[in-house]
């Protein structure tokens, strides 16, 4: 693993979530970046949509911010979980997924 990607810093689910109230379904940008490492199948399902229905209506497991500063979001789905990566900026929350 790159050491840039590693949780430097976990920050309460609770922290988190009082952030995202400041943000609404406007304020969530996506770009072409932001799913390429999906597969065709994968963005048949989740688009940008599915995202900000993540951040604005579930709760997370876990929450950190990396080394590279990113914050890495953990969400329970299914049999799994899902990873959104993303830079929050002080105008608007853009993802790297």
């Amino acid at each position: 693993m790159v050491s840039g990607h590693r949780i430097e810093k976990k920050i309460p689910v609770e922290e988190f979530l009082e952030t995202l109230t400041n943000y609404n379904r406007e304020d969530i940008f996506c770009t072409k970046h932001t799913f390429f490492r999906l597969s065709e199948e994968q963005r048949n399902v989740f688009k940008c949509d599915t995202i900000r229905d993540f951040l604005l209506g579930q709760t997370p497991k876990l929450v950190g911010v990396q080394f590279n500063q990113l914050y890495a979001v953990f969400y329970p789905h299914k049999k799994c979980a899902i990873l959104i990566l993303f830079d929050l900026d002080t105008f608007f929350v853009f993802f790297i997924f």
